[in-house]
């Protein structure tokens, strides 16, 4: 099937060209916000300059017919720049919008009802264009909550408190398990659901090891470099340090160092009791 051709009042076009003519907008920009092409604009404007070039003199006497086709012109372009306000609103909130549509009434209501709060929208506006009924949003405005949001609030509560008490740290198998202990059983998918309307999530802390243990008998070793790790020349100073690793088996350590060291050379490590073992000092 072809496209049908828009078609377009003469006060529509009289306000489009005004946008441009008389607040000095850029062409591509009007017509991008009203939803037209480029072209059929720059035309409007085209023929609009010419007419005002080949018009009469700004200070020249209007006649009676010509006084009553300003007045007419006038309002007409008042009505063309409302049709437009609304044509810019329509663009701006389908673009909020443009997934909604596949959601539940509810949202669309709880979206609904926010948005009337702030100002943002007329009601009827948006009760048709996200395509339902005003009775029945006014109808869902002044029902009770249901059971089952009811018990959504209570758990949110519970949630919010296990997860303050585990520091921020729990996820959604942490509060699953100590809803559990509190006599909620509850699936997965709800307490992630109820997670995340609360904007609540798990953190997983990385693994830590103290690795700088002295020992019972440390060994006193004054620091040579004084923070200082510049040298003049290679084999002068020799830096140490060493980290842990979490394995399957366990935690193990790696530690750089260099065996058979040259004569005269410093050696700078921190004072763990693994550099301080007879071993290394020899």
């Amino acid at each position: 099937m072809g496209s049908t051709r828009r078609a377009f009042t003469e006060e529509y076009k009289a306000q489009a060209v005004a946008f441009v003519v008389e607040e000095g907008r850029p062409i591509a920009e009007v017509a991008r916000n009203i939803g037209m092409h480029e072209m059929t604009l720059g035309n409007w404007v085209k023929k609009a300059r010419e007419a005002a070039e080949a018009g009469v003199p700004a200070d020249a006497p209007l006649s009676e017919s010509e006084r009553a086709e300003l007045v007419r012109l006038r309002g007409e372009a008042t009505t063309a720049k409302a049709e437009i306000a609304e044509l810019q609103m329509q663009v701006e909130f389908a673009k909020k919008v443009a997934t909604w549509f596949a959601k539940g009434l509810a949202v669309k209501y709880a979206a609904i009802a926010d948005w009337a709060a702030s100002n943002s929208y007329p009601v009827t506006f948006m009760c048709t264009e996200l395509k339902v009924s005003r009775s029945g949003y006014y109808a869902w405005l002044v029902a009770p909550p249901s059971a089952r949001s009811v018990t959504d609030k209570e758990l949110t509560g519970l949630i919010v408190g296990l997860h303050a008490q585990g520091r921020g740290n729990p996820g959604v198998r942490r509060i699953r398990a100590g809803l559990a202990a509190a006599g909620h059983c509850l699936s997965h998918k709800r307490v992630w659901r109820l997670m995340r309307a609360a904007d609540l999530r798990g953190r997983h802390p990385r693994a830590w090891k103290r690795t700088t243990v002295a020992g019972d008998r440390p060994v006193p070793a004054p620091d040579l470099l004084g923070r200082d790790f510049t040298a003049a020349a290679v084999n002068e100073r020799w830096c140490g340090d060493i980290t842990y690793v979490k394995t399957w088996d366990g935690w193990a350590y790696l530690a750089i160092t260099e065996r058979r060291p040259p004569a005269g050379v410093i050696f700078h490590s921190d004072r763990g009791t693994q550099y301080q073992c007879h071993l290394v000092r020899r």
